[in-house]
């Protein structure tokens, strides 16, 4: 019984060996072929459905309809091991498992694994054997292990029946015809075993759009009922049931009717004021319900609804109301489930309310008709006739529109009435009568009114009768352009009535419109002079754009001025009319009716102070008004006429331009004085702006002032006021200075000198002048020393007199000169080298340019030499044309001419004198010039030329001449070579000059290539005893060691003296500087080396530094070639060998000089690695024994040479391999004293040959009795021998390493045990176990670190060793055949790299055990069930690869 359905039994049989029988052995199996026994019955499945009735059929459901599955498995005689029943369908999102209801058993013989137990789970629904997935596609039931229990014959069969609950789900994807499935299988151990399912197709309902009928009503007002039928119809494709119809309606909701009387296929339908009884997450919709029919439609079948729509009061006015009508119904009758559908009506009732009506008055207040002027008002009203209805958010507005321009004032008398007391308003909160409006709900904005009425409410309900509002305003004409024209338009809005208008009839704005003729005048004569009669005749007319009368019309002269003329009479049409003397309001006269024109004639009398030259130009306009009472409120006008132009009489201007004595006709030069004159003849009136202009052809060349001009004015006549009485007291200069010489470089300056002058005469200028009234002016002006003033040039000015607009101009052009000096100047033996005492000559030829430009004389005629005042020469004698001259008693003037004229020329010769203060090392430049002036006076220019010509006389340098001196045998003696370190003395002699030599100093030194070492007191400094000490000062000079500049040496820059040689006679002056010190001893001081001693002197002055140089070379042994001899050089060594250097040093051919107290040694005694043991034969004290340095000679002589030998061994710190070279410097001195240079030289070189490292590698005992042969975790001990010659063996390891032809590690952990051994004479001690095994790499190397390795015996018969030794196995993996190489090297550190012994190998080969796969037999090839025994027999055998036992063998049974 413990067989499964459907189940196959199979026998597999594999066998398992060893490859060792130790614990690191590896596993290898044999797997044998697969044995077929018997095959157990599948389990069957069926299924049934039963739905709720909502649909018409079975195989179809309705969206929410209640479904219940039954599922029946068939159990044949058998185990089914925890079974798990599994239930799925197609479309969970539609159709979703609801629950798993039942689980029951057909008979007690299908049991539970433990007898007596019961199968049936009922409910099964939340149980913990029950589970599904969160979208319900899937649910499992999970069942104890089932066990048929029958004891019938195999056929019986036991059935499990399992209850499935589902409901249809309304889905987007749940529609009309959408198929769905459902599956139940029973699983056990991973497998099905049976399975069954049943598909579904949905079924929906569908209906025509709603008839709804009437479709259009008109005239509809408050309290109207309208009847209304709604018919609801199935369509021909619907296959489902439609349940719970219920009718919708839009308007419901808002108010705007009520239903009533709501009936459903003739009987009367639900009505509920609420949705509180349905589901409202399936009936959510905007719409209000009117009923509903519980009745389902039949397929093929209708019904419909009727309902009456009694309207309120509250109805909009100019509203319409559209009922939008819809039916909802259902497909299930249980509506949570069900899916809702709506069928709309494709049209509906339309019922359309009434419109206000508009009305507007428009009218002027003062002529009436169509005409109004400025100053008139206009009157406005407007009113709006109301329907039975509301009129929310209503605004009543009254405006105007204006074609053209018209200016309206204030609004006035603005009132809002009501034609009864049912139209009311709702602006302050509550419905009201229109007279408690609230004043800020009537706004005006300049000749717009709006009034914000809220909500208008007619409660009238009387048919035909409509109640208005009313606005009525006034407004005044305040302007604008006559012809323009106005209207009145009256606009409603409120809610639902988007804006209407009405306009009223147009009223035109009309104006007066005055124009002048042109004016004439009558005068006595052309030009007038004062008490003179002037007419001025006009006509005043309307013109063509005039449209009425000219109230007020006055005459008005706009260029009135009581000081020019005044106003006799005015006459209009012939007729004296009331006029205004002196007043520009000439007359005033009365109206002018539109077409009428009227002619005036207006006389004035010209006043006695008129200005002469000035014009009369009376100017007359006329101002009048459109309105006939009010002027200030109607329009006011003026017009403009053209202007009378009368001429007054003119001054007579004269005006002179000369020149001054001091220059020919027609030329002026710098300094020149030019007087401007004129005289003006005044009329016998006022003659205004009397001024003088002056004016140059550029600018800036004349100049005037009070020392230089002479002004005059004056006047003749006893009828002129006189310049003193209008413009100043006293017209002295002085006076007019901020008036016209305020500006003193002249050009293009008007210098406004008199101001205003009046004649009185009263003589008639009709019959000619009388008495003559004269103004006169002058003044001077002097040529200025500016750029444009030059020879040649053509200057010119003007005079212009101006008196009332009247002016005379006088010009003049002049031709400037100039007089034009050149010089030469010649200096004599120049090259001639100058002390104090000796002199040296110049000379000056000067000559007059040949030019009629500069035919000027020249004045003031001076010769400079500006390098007189540096006082290093003075002036010793000059003369003119050969005729000598006093000297001049202060430089740098040499000599001076009064006067040269044009053709005179002049030659002027001087020589002067070198003094003591004169510096040395410089050029002595005279800077030779040439002054002269144009004119005698302070003003005239002056001119400077300067000598082009070389001029130079150098004076004396200090120069200083050195020499080189050498210690030898306690003498200074003069020598050109030198030895590093020896002691020298450098000696510089100074020729100072008789004169000033200033900041002086002196450097001594040799080249930098010899580098000399100053002593403690190397420098001195003192003037030649012979030497007078008051001739040079000072007498002694300050010293100091070192110079900045190495290695030369002398005076500190910073303390410089100054040398002053007052002798201008007898013996030459010197100054002896000594320095002394040592050639250097560093690297560029070498054999052959040129050096040099200089001196330099420096010194402030143009030929400063003067320097001298004298040469020396320097002179040092070279020693070699060093020869060496090394018997021992063809056998091995180790510590302790005794070898013989023999060592030969000479001197070279390049060598100078002999070699002084020679030494040798080598580094390797002073690192320690070698001892030297005899030197020529003779054992070494035990002091010196292994010291550094050894004596070699005292002295070596030029081209002599000397031999040593010497015996030497290494120790045993030297490292064992390391590169070792034996050598030898000898150290030898350039001189017997110090210090002095050491030269250095090194023996030939040779390399020691080490004694070599043996090594061996040896394996231990082996478990097959091969040692090149290893099973997979075999023990493998390995031991190498190291044979080491006498020496160190620094950072010493012994590094194992291991290479497979796998690539693989092979030989693991050597951690299992490890030992080192050695001879007394090796440390380190000898180590055992793990310890000794210090790093294992990731390759399987071992490194046994021996540390600092050190053979320290002495015996060379003697063999030392050291071993190291290191336990393993071969690891369980190996491949057979696989080979292993185990190498094993010494390695140790020197100073230059890693030393290694040579590496000594050992290979191992892994042998494996291969078997053959088992032969396998069984007894029986019949069916078989439980209790059956079946035979299986196995053979195995080694294969012919196997070379290898195989060990623990074990047979398995899958």
């Amino acid at each position: 019984e413990r067989v499964r359905p459907g189940m196959v039994l199979q026998s597999t049989l594999s066998i398992t060996l060893q490859s060792h029988p130790g614990p690191h052995s590896r596993e290898l199996s044999v797997v044998a072929s697969q044995v077929s026994l018997a095959q157990v019955p599948q389990v069957g499945a069926v299924v049934s459905a039963v739905g709720d009735g909502s649909s018409p059929s079975s195989g179809i459901v309705a969206i929410g309809e209640y479904v219940l599955l039954t599922f029946v498995f068939s159990i044949p005689q058998s185990t089914i091991v925890t079974p798990e029943i599994r239930f799925g369908t197609s479309q969970n999102s539609i159709a979703p498992i609801h629950s798993v209801a039942n689980a029951i058993a057909g008979s007690p013989s299908l049991g539970l694994a433990v007898p007596g137990s019961a199968v049936t789970v009922s409910p099964l629904e939340g149980q913990s054997n029950v589970t599904s997935h969160a979208d319900r596609s899937e649910s499992f039931l999970r069942l104890p292990t089932l066990t048929h229990l029958a004891t019938s014959p195999t056929s019986q069969v036991e059935t499990l029946s399992v209850d499935l609950e589902f409901f249809v789900k309304d889905v987007a994807s749940a529609n009309r015809g959408a198929m769905f499935a459902f599956q139940a299988s029973m699983h056990s151990l991973g497998e099905q075993l049976a399975s069954a399912d049943v598909s579904f197709a949905i079924v929906e309902p569908a209906l025509l759009p709603l008839s709804v009928a009437p479709l259009a009503v008109t005239g509809v007002d408050a309290m109207d009922s309208i009847p209304v039928s709604v018919q609801l119809t199935l369509q021909a494709l619907a296959d489902g049931l439609a349940f719970n119809s219920t009718l919708f309606e839009s308007e419901v909701i808002s108010g705007r009717y009520v239903p009533e009387d709501v009936q459903f296929s003739g009987a009367q339908a639900v009505q509920l004021a609420s949705l509180s009884s349905l589901d409202r997450a399936a009936l959510s919709t905007p719409l209000l319900m009117l009923g509903m029919g519980q009745s389902p439609l039949q397929l093929g079948g209708g019904a419909n609804f009727t309902f009456g729509a009694n309207f309120s009061l509250d109805i909009e006015s100019n509203d319409v109301t559209t009922m939008l009508t819809s039916a909802n119904f259902f497909s299930h009758f249980n509506l949570t489930r069900a899916r809702r559908y709506t069928a709309v009506a494709a049209a509906g009732p339309v019922f359309a309310h009434a419109i206000p009506v508009l009305g507007v008055s428009f009218s002027g207040d003062r002529a009436g008709g169509s005409d109004i002027v400025q100053g008139d008002s206009v009157v406005v009203a407007g009113e709006v006739a109301l329907p039975n209805a509301l009129s929310s958010a209503s605004t009543l507005t009254v405006f105007f529109t204006v074609s053209g321009h018209i200016t309206f004032g204030d609004a006035a008398a603005v009132s809002v009435t009501a034609s009864d007391q049912h139209v009311q308003s709702n602006c302050s909160g509550v419905f009201a009568p229109l007279s408690l409006l609230p004043p800020g709900n009537t706004y005006v904005d300049g000749t717009t009114i709006v009034v914000a009425l809220c909500t208008l409410q007619n409660s009238q309900n009387s048919l035909g009768v409509s109640e208005a509002t009313r606005i009525e305003a006034r407004f005044p004409v305040q302007g604008g352009v006559a012809g323009s024209s106005v209207v009145a338009t009256v606009n409603f809005t409120s809610l639902l009535v988007p804006g209407i208008n009405i306009t009223s009839d147009a009223l035109t704005l009309t104006a007066p419109s005055l124009a002048l003729s042109n004016t004439t005048v009558e005068v006595p004569r052309l030009a007038v002079d004062g008490g003179d009669l002037i007419d001025v005749i006009f006509s005043i007319f309307h013109d063509a754009n005039s449209s009425s009368d000219a109230f007020s019309p006055t005459l008005v002269d706009l260029n009135f001025a009581a000081s020019q003329y005044a106003v006799d009479s005015v006459e209009v049409d012939g007729v004296r009319v009331e006029s205004v003397n002196n007043s520009a309001a000439a007359a005033r006269l009365n109206v002018i009716p539109l077409g009428a024109t009227r002619s005036v004639r207006v006389r004035i009398r010209v006043a006695s102070r008129v200005e002469s030259g000035h014009r009369i130009r009376p100017l007359f306009s006329v101002e009048y008004s459109s309105h006939p009472t009010n002027p200030a409120q109607g329009a006011n006008f003026t017009v403009v006429g053209k202007a009378a132009d009368v001429p007054t009489l003119q001054p007579q201007l004269n005006s002179t331009i000369v020149a001054d004595q001091w220059t020919p006709n027609g030329t002026i030069t710098v300094g020149s004085v030019l007087t401007f004159k004129s005289a003006i003849v005044l009329p016998e009136l006022r003659t205004g702006a009397l001024k003088f202009s002056l004016q140059a052809s550029q600018a800036g060349w004349l100049f005037a002032s009070p020392e230089l001009s002479v002004l005059s004015t004056r006047g003749s006549g006893s009828s002129v006021e006189t310049i003193e009485a209008i413009c100043c007291a006293d017209c002295s200069m002085g006076n007019l200075t901020e008036a016209f010489v305020v500006s003193a470089q002249l050009s293009g300056l008007v210098a406004t000198a008199c101001g205003d002058v009046a004649n009185h005469d009263s003589e008639d200028f009709a019959a000619g002048p009388g008495t003559s009234e004269v103004l006169h002016f002058e003044l001077k002006t002097r040529v200025q020393n500016v750029a444009q003033v030059a020879a040649g040039q053509q200057l010119s000015v003007n005079l212009t007199a101006t008196a009332a607009n009247s002016s005379a101009l006088v010009s003049a052009t002049f031709t400037v000169v100039e007089p034009s000096l050149s010089f030469n100047v010649t200096g004599f033996n120049q090259s001639n080298v100058l002390e104090a005492g000796q002199t040296f000559a110049l000379e000056a030829s000067l000559a007059h340019a040949q030019s009629a430009s500069f035919g000027g004389d020249a004045y003031e005629v001076a010769l400079l030499d500006a390098a007189l005042s540096n006082g290093m020469y003075a002036q010793a004698e000059a003369s003119v044309n050969g005729v000598a001259l006093a000297l001049q008693p202060q430089p740098p003037q040499v000599a001076r001419i009064q006067q040269l004229p044009p053709l005179d020329s002049a030659s002027v010769r001087w020589t002067n004198i070198v003094v003591p203060p004169a510096h040395a090392g410089v050029t002595l430049s005279p800077a030779v010039s040439l002054l002269y002036r144009s004119h005698p006076s302070e003003f005239g220019r002056t001119y400077v030329a300067n000598s082009s010509a070389p001029l130079g006389w150098d004076t004396l340098v200090p120069v200083g001449t050195p020499s080189l001196l050498v210690l030898e045998g306690g003498q200074w003696n003069p020598s050109q070579v030198a030895w590093p370190g020896q002691r020298i003395q450098l000696l510089c002699s100074v020729r100072v000059p008789r004169l000033t030599t200033l900041n002086a100093s002196v450097q001594v030194g040799v080249s930098s290539s010899v580098d000399l070492v100053a002593m403690a007191a190397p420098a001195s400094a003192a003037f030649r005893p012979s030497i007078a000490a008051a001739s040079v000062s000072p007498a002694a000079v300050d010293m100091v060691d070192v110079n900045d500049i190495l290695p030369a040496y002398g005076l500190q820059p910073g303390r410089r003296s100054t040398w002053t040689n007052n002798r201008t006679t007898g013996p030459l002056e010197y100054l002896d500087i000594v320095v002394r010190g040592n050639i250097g001893l560093g690297l560029p001081v070498q054999n052959g080396v040129a050096g040099n001693v200089s001196s330099v002197v420096n010194f402030t002055g143009a030929q400063s530094p003067t320097s001298k140089t004298t040469s020396f070379t320097v002179v040092e042994p070279a020693l070699g070639p060093l020869v060496g001899s090394f018997p021992w050089a063809a056998q091995p060594l180790d510590a302790g060998d005794p070898f013989v250097s023999f060592l030969e040093l000479g001197h070279l051919s390049n060598s100078t000089a002999s070699a002084w107290n020679l030494t040798f040694s080598s580094d390797l005694l002073s690192r320690g690695l070698l001892a030297v043991t005899q030197v020529d034969g003779a054992s070494l004290l035990p002091a010196s024994h292994g010291t550094a340095e050894f004596a070699f000679a005292p002295k070596l002589e030029l081209a002599s040479a000397s031999t040593t030998n010497v015996t030497t061994s290494l120790l045993s710190s030297a490292v064992v391999g390391s590169e070792i070279w034996v050598h030898f410097e000898v150290v030898a001195f350039a001189g017997d004293l110090l210090p002095t240079r050491e030269s250095y030289r090194t023996t030939a070189m040779q390399r020691l040959a080490w004694k070599e490292t043996n090594v061996s590698v040896a394996r231990g005992a082996s478990l097959l009795g091969a040692p090149a042969s290893a099973v997979p975790g075999e023990r493998v001990e390995l031991e190498a021998t190291f044979e080491l010659p006498q020496g160190s063996f620094p950072n010493a390891s012994v590094v194992w390493t291991q290479q497979s032809t796998s690539g693989a590690v092979r030989l693991m952990d050597p951690h299992a045990g490890g030992s080192r051994q050695s001879t007394s004479s090796v440390s380190p001690t000898i180590c055992s176990g793990n310890g000794c095994l210090t790093m294992i790499t990731a390759n399987g190397t071992v490194i046994d670190n021996l540390g600092q390795l050190v053979n320290s015996g002495t015996n060379n018969s003697k063999v030392d060793w050291v071993r190291s030794r290191i336990v393993s196995w071969m690891s369980p993996t190996a491949l057979r055949h696989e080979e292993v190489t185990v190498s094993a090297t010494l390695v140790w550190q020197s100073s230059q790299s890693r030393i290694q012994s040579d590496t000594e190998e050992l290979r191992l080969s892994a042998v494996v055990a291969a078997l053959s796969p088992p032969e396998v037999s069984v007894n029986t090839s019949q069916s078989v069930d439980g209790g059956d025994v079946v035979t299986i027999s196995a053979t195995v055998a080694h294969t012919v690869n196997s070379n290898a036992p195989a060990f623990g063998l074990t047979v398995r049974d899958a």
